[in-house]
């Protein structure tokens, strides 16, 4: 393992030199101490001042405390391999973040794919717990769509919500004022709940709130492990044997390195085919711009038409909300639509339409339903809880009444001299009792309601409804095939103007 950077001989050089300390260098400073002297101390700055943030997303993708770990030294292996490539240095944080999402998100897939291959032989059992559930569900995607931020907002995101910082401390950093960073925060905070409300996880804006600062508490880093990533990655780069590497670690690293090789060459490939287009398409340009001053009173209605039927602007995935096994993939019939027999299905004696690759779908519109019998007898399970929870409310009130008319009744005999102080005192603690008792009861109905309330959220779950208009682009599974929970079933097309 390299120690050449954390000897105290280059320490005391460094000092005499008035080399600035780690926490006081800049992001571009640090990476260049590194790229230029393999300096290990510059490089751990790097890895304590954005682990928390690599790490606690590596957490939210993956759920499991040893891949988190593995993909957190992947994306500083990258960091180590591209920091004499990184242009624009004072964006180490958030082209770190998007490493690891990217990382993370390959490594969840594998996974994924592995545990496909081994046949369950249990049932698993149905989750209770929705309000943690869906917390859940919101951390797997929250980084997919923060990735999707344009930079300007993502960066404030990123140090604010994911990392604790205030929006003075952002400001500085960016060079703006805080005023900037409060409104860019807000926009942000905009896009993200409309984009999760998309996928089916909307949030108020109070809870919104207080699910990003438990985000931000959570970006908690320990020391160990910042020193062995940056003592590991140094003797990477150099070429030393790092035994402190994992080897699914070494490989993540080597496969994102490898995918940002072939998205600069598919770059490269798509501009030189654009120049060589517009090369050979200038002359048919001019004239066309030239014939254009023409008279044509259609040209603008035409343009918009195309515009309104073709102007599609980006893909929206519609994933699964949990797992399950797809039992139809169509919507609802309209009351007066009229179909061939070959366009519908039939489902339960309901007859649906089927869908297919190019039609139009709206907001809110049934996509598929998921198999979920579970769902549908946890339901009637809790009904049933629920008509037995009143029940046993009336019974107590009806109790506690005829206790409280015999209490009454005994207080008048003690006062005519025919009844004894205990039989008074027993009659109003039997009383008191059946009170205390139906007020449990009538907590017991609001708890069996709460437990209905949640199954019935469940069971809406098994639908895939759409989250925004646009054009069937892709349907990924079909009838029959299994899902599991934020995987896509449809790519929808956006038209042009909607956000």
């Amino acid at each position: 393992m390299l120690h050449l950077s954390t000897s105290p001989v280059v320490r005391y050089i460094r000092k005499l030199a008035g080399a600035p300390d780690q926490d006081e260098a800049s992001d571009g400073a640090l990476l260049e101490r590194f790229a230029r002297l393999r300096d290990e101390e510059a490089f751990a700055g790097l890895v304590r001042r954005h682990g928390g943030l690599v790490l606690s997303v590596c957490r939210r993708v993956l759920q499991h405390e040893q891949d988190a770990e593995d993909a957190f030294q992947a994306t500083f292996l990258v960091l180590a391999r591209k920091a004499s490539s990184i242009k624009k240095c004072e964006s180490v944080g958030s082209w770190l973040y998007g490493v690891a999402v990217r990382i993370a998100r390959k490594a969840k897939a594998g996974n994924m794919r592995r545990a496909s291959r081994q046949v369950e032989l249990l049932d698993q059992p149905a989750n209770e717990d929705a309000p943690l559930y869906v917390w859940q569900e919101i951390r797997r995607v929250l980084d997919e769509e923060v990735d999707r931020l344009p930079e300007k907002y993502r960066r404030p995101f990123l140090l604010c919500y994911l990392l604790g910082h205030t929006n003075i401390e952002a400001a500085g950093q960016l060079g703006c004022k805080p005023g900037t960073i409060f409104s860019r925060l807000a926009r942000a905070r905009a896009l993200l709940q409309r984009r999760l409300a998309r996928r089916g996880l909307a949030l108020p804006a109070g809870l919104f709130m207080t699910f990003l600062t438990a985000e931000a508490a959570r970006a908690a880093l320990p020391e160990s492990l910042v020193s062995c990533t940056a003592q590991a990655a140094t003797a990477y780069v150099v070429g030393f044997p790092a035994s402190a590497l994992s080897l699914r670690a070494i490989d993540w690293a080597k496969g994102a390195l490898t995918n940002m090789i072939v998205s600069k060459l598919k770059l490269m490939t798509a501009v030189l085919l654009l120049g060589a287009v517009a090369g050979s398409g200038a002359g048919m340009w001019t004239f066309r711009a030239l014939a254009g001053n023409a008279a044509n009173p259609r040209r603008e209605e035409a343009a918009n038409a195309d515009k309104d039927a073709n102007g599609l602007t980006y893909l929206v995935k519609v994933p699964s909300r949990r797992d399950g096994v797809i039992l139809l993939i169509g919507t609802e019939i309209a009351k007066d639509e009229k179909l061939a027999p070959e366009q519908t299905i039939k489902m339960k004696a309901q007859a649906y339409r089927r869908l297919k690759r190019g039609d139009r779908v709206e907001e809110g519109q049934l996509l598929a339903v998921i198999d979920d019998p579970m769902a549908i007898t946890d339901v009637r399970i809790k009904e049933a809880k629920v008509v037995a929870a009143i029940a046993d409310q009336i019974v107590a009130e009806k109790t506690r009444d005829e206790a409280g008319r015999r209490y009454a009744a005994i207080k008048d005999m003690r006062k005519a001299r025919g009844a004894s102080e205990d039989d008074v005192r027993a009659a109003e603690l039997t009383w008191t009792r059946f009170v205390y008792e139906t007020k449990s009861k009538l907590e017991a109905v609001k708890v069996a309601q709460s437990e209905l309330q949640q199954a019935h959220t469940l069971l809406q779950m098994t639908e895939i409804r759409s989250p925004c208009r646009g054009i069937i682009q892709t349907i990924y599974l079909h009838r029959g095939e299994g899902v599991h929970a934020l995987e896509p079933v449809f790519a929808i097309q956006v038209p042009e103007g909607s956000d």
